[in-house]
């Protein structure tokens, strides 16, 4: 039968997340899923201590799947939307904002690489996220933005320029309010930042 069968957590491929065939940080990632992230991490996440419930942690990863599985039907079909997704605060060595896991750069890096997608998705050059939201799409920016000097340090990461070839790759468009949420901005490959009150006129 061709009728959708729920995802199952435990089945999702770890590849798909982890470096260095996924975009986020193995460090973070294990230190997520096993529950030991410390406070000043479940703060800044905002989650606080619910970030040690298993069904918040189950509900991350299917959120982040269920963005992949909404890329694939639309490869087939032309269209298709996950209502669940939009994790852009999350960087690829920490949540915020109430996100946790970006589930645009898992998903854009899973469009890109066809050894993960196991070659279904084939001829992808470059993958544009078009975030509209009062806050900047930070966390996506970095992912962007990241320099890999080297993978295996959590702080190697920076939002300052990358080489062209990676911003043909992964753009990222940010359309959002620029005195909100986040304080200090990310640099998306394009910024708008509006002003307090813009109308739709």
């Amino acid at each position: 039968s061709d009728f959708f069968q729920p995802l199952d957590s435990n089945e999702i491929p770890r590849a798909w997340f982890a470096q260095p065939d996924g975009p986020i940080c193995p460090i973070f990632l294990d230190r997520f899923l096993s529950a030991s992230l410390d406070r000043k991490e479940e703060l800044r996440i905002g989650f606080r201590e619910c970030c040690k419930l298993h069904g918040l942690r189950e509900r991350t990863v299917l959120e982040v799947a269920g963005t992949i599985l909404t890329a694939q039907l639309a490869w087939k079909h032309g269209l298709a939307t996950n209502t669940a997704g939009g994790t852009h605060h999350a960087s690829p060595d920490t949540g915020a904002g109430y996100t946790i896991l970006n589930d645009l750069a898992v998903t854009a890096n899973f469009l890109l690489k066809p050894e993960l997608n196991n070659h279904t998705i084939l001829g992808v050059k470059t993958v544009l996220v078009i975030d509209c939201d009062v806050h900047q799409g930070d966390g996506t920016a970095k992912f962007v933005n990241m320099i890999e000097c080297n993978k295996n340090d959590v702080d190697s990461y920076d939002d300052g320029a990358v080489e062209d070839e990676q911003r043909q790759s992964f753009v990222t468009l940010s359309i959002h309010c620029e005195s909100n949420y986040p304080s200090y901005k990310a640099h998306s490959t394009y910024d708008v930042g509006l002003p307090d009150k813009t109308g739709d006129d």
